[in-house]
């Protein structure tokens, strides 16, 4: 499975110039030789490891040097699923066969006298329109956390493209590849490895050759994003009686109701229903506008309650927070403690995270 950390281009050397240092500062050399000849290795002779993986949105792209027999890494829709590509479902063709392995015989494929023995081609170009990833054709592995095998559609499998990025689309363009989309959230700071089945084999008929392997990466640590919070981090001049909008957004429901003032804490990662409002707190300064800039420290609401909605997490308080005044600007600061952890693994937030804003002057 070769892989595209690239050796830079050097007039002399073609692909063996000087590369870079990854992200996590791990020194790179490029290979003068050998099979990895013009690519960018550790000290130790490896491919480096990719880190600060996402692990909500992932997508990993596992590179061959072969052609894939497509039979054993998906399969294709049947026409009984339904006539459009937005509302597609395998259910409509219960009892029969939905997905069929061959995309030149569709013999197996149910549903009624119309449909019945066809694969979905609603361009009429002879080729099924819709594919999906076979389940189990690849397994990701975290430690002791998680062991993940790919489910049906859960990526694609692209026949085209070569070893090189393309100067088009970039990475997208390496192939033959299986993209691969894990619809599970993966546990936060993990080494985690992907394995492809034996049952995948390319046109001849083989096993893919993985003794170059695992492909290793690590998932980034849970954290606290400081720029999609409510409000975010550096926010000036926030209405202090509905910091996130959610006291407006009650009061326009239809039928209105009632919200208490709070702000909108968004993680990279979901967090565990079992956090409490212990994990979090706020303090309030007031920096008087003249030249003394005088800071002073000033009372703020209690926290009354949070919930928990996936990412994020909102802190409910008992009153507004306290305006600025045309004499005195007043900061808040929210404090995000390591008690935090993520949804089901119980990963803790790497370190204890503060950010800031400002209020408004009272309206």
């Amino acid at each position: 499975m070769p892989d595209y950390n690239l050796c830079d281009f050097d007039a002399n050397e073609q692909r063996l110039g000087d590369c870079a240092p990854t992200a996590e500062g791990v020194e790179l050399t490029c290979a003068q030789s050998g099979d990895l000849k013009g690519r960018c290795l550790q000290a130790d002779g490896k491919n480096p490891v990719v880190g600060h993986a996402d692990p909500v949105a992932l997508v990993i792209r596992v590179v061959f040097g072969v052609l894939l027999n497509g039979k054993t890494v998906e399969e294709f829709a049947c026409a009984c699923q339904g006539d459009s590509l937005a509302t597609i479902d395998p259910a409509n063709c219960s009892p029969g066969a939905a997905w069929s392995a061959d995309p030149f015989n569709c013999s197996t494929c149910g549903g009624g006298a119309d449909v019945a023995g066809q694969c979905l081609d609603t361009d009429l170009n002879g080729l099924p329109d819709v594919t999906a990833l076979l389940p189990g054709v690849a397994t990701i592995t975290c430690g002791t956390d998680l062991t993940y095998p790919i489910k049906l559609g859960e990526g694609l499998y692209s026949p085209s493209g070569n070893g090189q990025p393309s100067s088009q689309i970039g990475l997208g363009g390496l192939g033959p590849a299986l993209q691969l989309e894990p619809g599970q959230t993966l546990p936060t700071n993990t080494q985690c490895s992907v394995s492809i089945s034996d049952s995948v084999k390319d046109k001849q008929g083989r096993s893919i050759d993985q003794t170059n392997g695992p492909f290793l990466f690590i998932t980034d640590a849970l954290g606290v994003d400081v720029a999609n919070s409510a409000p975010a981090d550096g926010d000036e001049a926030v209405d202090g009686t509905d910091p996130d909008g959610a006291v407006a957004a009650a009061a326009a429901a239809k039928p209105p109701t009632v919200a208490d003032p709070e702000i909108t804490v968004h993680f990279n990662a979901p967090i565990d229903k079992t956090v409490t409002a212990s994990s979090f707190a706020i303090k309030g300064t007031s920096t008087t506008t003249d030249t003394a800039m005088t800071v002073t420290p000033i009372a703020t609401p209690a926290i009354k309650a949070i919930a928990i909605d996936g990412q994020d997490v909102f802190v409910h308080f008992a009153g507004p927070l306290p305006a600025s005044t045309v004499d005195a600007v007043v900061t808040i600061t929210v404090t995000v403690k390591t008690t935090v952890v993520d949804e089901g693994f119980k990963k803790p937030l790497k370190t204890e995270t503060t950010y800031a804003f400002t209020t408004d002057t009272a309206k």
